[in-house]
């Protein structure tokens, strides 16, 4: 998707879908494991979020491959988005 195609698709979702797509969208990260994200995986000080597990068939596991646990970047548009005082 183009980036005013997301930022349509953004503008229409309530807050806390919207959340959840920028974060696969601006990381680049599986449904699953996005899903599998706990608050302690986001360093919002060294602008990173930690996949460490997934969520597969409602349960959480391990992430599909051993080099599937990675650190993504987080852009200042995310962060804005999911900063603590919004929760």
């Amino acid at each position: 998707m183009t980036e005013t195609q997301l930022n349509a698709l953004f503008g229409l979702l309530p807050i806390h879908y919207k959340r959840f797509f920028m974060t696969l969208a601006m990381t680049g990260i599986r449904t699953g494991e996005a899903l599998g994200l706990k608050w302690a995986d986001v360093n919002f000080a060294d602008r990173e979020i930690h996949v460490r597990r997934a969520i597969y068939r409602g349960k959480e596991t391990t992430p599909k491959t051993a080099n599937s646990k990675r650190s993504r970047p987080m852009v200042e548009k995310l962060i804005e988005h999911c900063s603590i005082t919004e929760r």
